[in-house]
């Protein structure tokens, strides 16, 4: 799949070159385009000349003057569009078609952006099909109105029986993709072309197809595409993951679209998901497929091929329990979830050693919650959490009497209740080893920190509320470090004096033996720092700090001698 060039121009006085970019690929014809062109907004743009208006209207591509005449003589609908004003409606004198009057002078800026639209060209390839996805674009700019679309190329497909080939021209850059043998959608995947997103969430919008025709003429023309519904969304958004599919599993894709195994298809074309714990793919017995037998795939058809209570049986007979496509169906509406809640409620059972049909019954049964109008819907979630709450109090699930008990809800409030008083005590056994261990941490600290010299002392904050009152004393933000102090995750100090002990001087942030900061009154806003007026005391602190915080046998601080004598 070379690439030389991915832009066609529509409209135009003759159409360029083949696709460079395929030159395998048929020309889209002037019929194609017109196609195109029709799903664009039509837009009759006017413009005043000598002798009449220009007409440009982009719904056939055709421009041409229009001069008046007596009203008489003219048409309704052409005099109605001499006299229509701009965004005024009126009707195409070429082709007929209604559509909206653009004055070419007054069209601003925004409306010039263009008008963006994706499609995709079907071709047949030798019973194969090859597919061109493109944008089709359209500028609306004053005096130059595009009267035809404009491609611009993304990507480029070919199927055939066993193969894949994908070119796709994003961001300046060309990939080539081909995908042969055992098709593995979780590692190599036919993507669709039009994509937004990043990584590897991509949301596909949905895109228009012209030449849908051609899949009824090629090999996949029993594959059954006019019964696959990707989603409720109009046009198509999984043609080419649809194809892909088709590639590899023509005879699965379409056994199971015509029996009503739709489910397995859209997992395996919209979410790359193969489903091979319950569908062997490639498979040509049905029964084998699906690991059925007769009148299992009987009973499977009679609940319309649901896949997911396919799951569920395959589920309950792996395991060993009483099984049926009856009780599987049940299950499904009974936990009313996704197949992971229904894995949970199988694990639940085999916790409380009771069959799944014995839960199953005794929660469709009224008497458990019929006096709390409790819906059906919502009675599983509420045994799932009385079961939870039997496991952490340690009663035993396996007698049934707890684990299905005739009065429900009372035992259910009761649990909760119990479950919400071992919380609280278990919390307020957590705040007393915590504030146990804030006090043995402000303990050591005050050992380490606290000293006393020449009429001042300095002493580890104590409560919460002291920090907060310190701050709201000296006018500083100290208030906010009370968590933090209080953690251990910092040190805060009050230097006082002796004479007033309750009296804020100045406060000290700590971090080890590295002092913070020290501030005292309004953070010393205009007046000397503490550490310069208290230059003697902090010096003195610092030291003692610094040689291990010594202590004599009465706890105060041991200094060191000068001359002769200790300095306190």
């Amino acid at each position: 799949m070379e690439r030389k060039n991915a832009c066609i121009t529509g409209y135009g006085p003759e159409f360029p070159d083949a696709l460079t970019a395929l030159p395998y690929f048929q020309m889209p014809t002037r019929k194609e385009i017109a196609g195109v062109n029709s799903w664009f907004p039509p837009y009759i743009f006017y413009k005043t000349v000598k002798g009449g208006r220009e007409i440009t209207a982009t719904c056939c591509g055709r421009r041409d003057v229009i001069r008046p005449a007596p009203e008489r003589t003219q048409p309704p609908k052409l005099w109605a569009l001499m006299r229509a004003r701009h965004n005024d409606a009126a009707i195409c004198p070429f082709c007929g078609r209604p559509g909206t009057v653009k004055c070419a002078g007054r069209t601003r800026d925004s409306f010039r952006s263009p008008d963006y639209t994706p499609v995709v060209f079907l071709r047949e390839d030798n019973g194969g099909v090859m597919a061109l996805a493109a944008w089709a674009m359209k500028r609306y700019l004053p005096g130059a109105e595009q009267l035809g679309p404009e491609f611009h190329i993304v990507g480029a497909y070919r199927f055939a029986p066993g193969r894949v080939d994908v070119t796709e021209y994003y961001w300046g850059r060309e990939t080539h993709l081909t995908i042969q043998g055992d098709y593995r959608p979780s590692k190599q995947r036919v993507r669709e072309p039009f994509r937004d997103g990043y990584g590897c969430v991509f949301s596909y919008p949905s895109y228009r197809v012209i030449g849908l025709d051609v899949i009824k003429k090629s090999v996949f023309r029993y594959c059954g595409y006019e019964r696959f519904k990707g989603d409720d969304r109009p046009g198509h958004s999984y043609l080419m993951g649809f194809l892909g599919a088709c590639c590899f599993y023509p005879r699965d894709v379409e056994m199971l679209l015509k029996s009503g195994g739709c489910d397995l298809v859209c997992d395996l074309v919209v979410r790359g998901c193969k489903n091979a714990d319950v569908y062997k793919w490639g498979e040509t017995d049905a029964k084998k497929a699906f690991g059925l037998s007769g009148q299992e795939m009987r009973a499977f058809a009679a609940e319309k091929y649901d896949l997911r209570v396919l799951k569920i049986y395959k589920r309950l007979r792996r395991d060993g329990y009483r099984h049926s496509f009856a009780l599987a169906r049940k299950i499904r509406e009974t936990v009313s979830g996704g197949i992971k809640d229904v894995w949970d409620f199988i694990r639940r059972c085999r916790t409380i050693g009771q069959e799944p049909d014995r839960v199953v019954r005794w929660l469709s049964k009224d008497p458990p919650c019929a006096q709390y109008s409790i819906p059906r819907s919502q009675r599983y979630k509420l045994w799932k959490d009385y079961i939870n709450f039997c496991e952490e109090l340690g009663y035993d699930l396996t007698d049934e009497t707890v684990a299905l008990p005739k009065d429900f809800m009372r035992r259910h409030d009761e649990a909760a209740a119990a479950v919400a008083e071992k919380h609280r005590i278990e919390m307020e056994k957590r705040k007393l080893e915590k504030e146990r261990g804030y006090a043995e941490s402000l303990e050591k600290r005050a050992l380490k920190y606290d000293f006393a010299m020449d009429g001042l002392f300095i002493r580890v904050a104590r409560t919460h509320g002291e920090v907060v009152a310190e701050g709201n004393a000296l006018k500083h933000c100290v208030g906010g470090y009370a968590a933090r102090h209080i953690e251990g995750k910092t040190t805060i100090l009050f230097l006082r004096e002796a004479e007033h002990p309750d009296q804020p001087l100045v406060t000290v942030e700590m971090d080890g033996d590295q002092l913070r900061q020290a501030h005292g009154y309004r953070n010393d806003v205009g007046g000397a720092s503490p550490l310069v007026t208290y230059k003697a005391f902090f010096d003195a602190w610092r030291d003692w700090l610094k040689r291990g915080s010594p202590r004599k046998e009465d706890g105060t601080p041991k200094l060191r001698k000068k001359k002769g004598r200790y300095a306190a």
